[in-house]
């Protein structure tokens, strides 16, 4: 016959052992009568699932959380379950960083304003800057295509033929060149109000709800 053994200390099933008749007993009743090994039973364990053990009440089976040797966290502090038994309450599986404040998210938010402005002044090729000039096409704004038109008047010839953002080639005269370079500079500055736009918005944020709502989406000026 099988019995299903636990430990002394957690009563958690530990597996099967087969009992041996007791002959003495067995002749008494005139019935087969087992030896029952220590700490076993003959009632069969229920089925665990992930995270449970079965341990033995001194009655019946039961179910109880397992997690041992998993690291959790209360907070930020890092714990490892030792025993049986439920994870403490408000524990989690990875570390929970301390709510920030309306000020911290602020920073924060600037910060990431700073990074979203710097893919146009600090970058030197930025497809995204492309403006609608008045010459009637459009035109790469972005710093390396400040440099070369600089470089185009500089060699102070004309007409000379330029390139746009959608490379088609147009016959321009220095005026013209001119007139291009000052409205990619001229963009640059509409970028830098609407950076700044934002940061004065944020600042004036009164909760986080507004905080979290703000999104940057920077526009090119429109010269057509």
């Amino acid at each position: 016959m099988i019995f299903y053994t636990y430990g002394e200390k957690t009563k958690e099933y530990t597996g099967t052992q087969n009992a041996f008749i007791d002959p003495l007993e067995t002749k008494k009743q005139d019935k087969n009568v087992y030896l029952v090994p220590a700490n076993a039973t003959a009632k069969k364990p229920l089925k665990t699932k992930e995270n449970q053990a079965v341990v033995f009440n001194g009655s019946e089976w039961e179910i109880v959380a397992d997690y041992r040797n998993k690291t959790y966290y209360l907070g930020t502090e890092q714990h490892e379950m030792k025993e049986l038994g439920d994870l403490p309450k408000g524990a989690t599986f990875g570390p929970v960083e301390p709510k920030k404040t309306l000020e911290e998210l602020k920073e924060k938010k600037l910060d990431e304003l700073t990074a979203a402005g710097h893919q146009y002044d600090n970058q030197l090729v930025n497809e995204n800057m492309v403006i609608n000039s008045s010459l009637g096409f459009k035109a790469n704004a972005d710093l390396r295509s400040q440099n070369n038109i600089n470089g185009l008047i500089a060699a102070n010839k004309e007409p000379v033929a330029y390139v746009d953002s959608q490379n088609a080639v147009h016959s321009l005269t220095l005026a013209q060149l001119n007139t291009l370079l000052a409205e990619c500079i001229e963009n640059g500055q509409y970028l830098y109000q609407q950076k700044w736009a934002y940061r004065a918005q944020i600042n004036a944020c009164t909760t986080k709800e507004d905080l979290a709502a703000i999104t940057f989406e920077f526009r090119m000026k429109d010269f057509s």
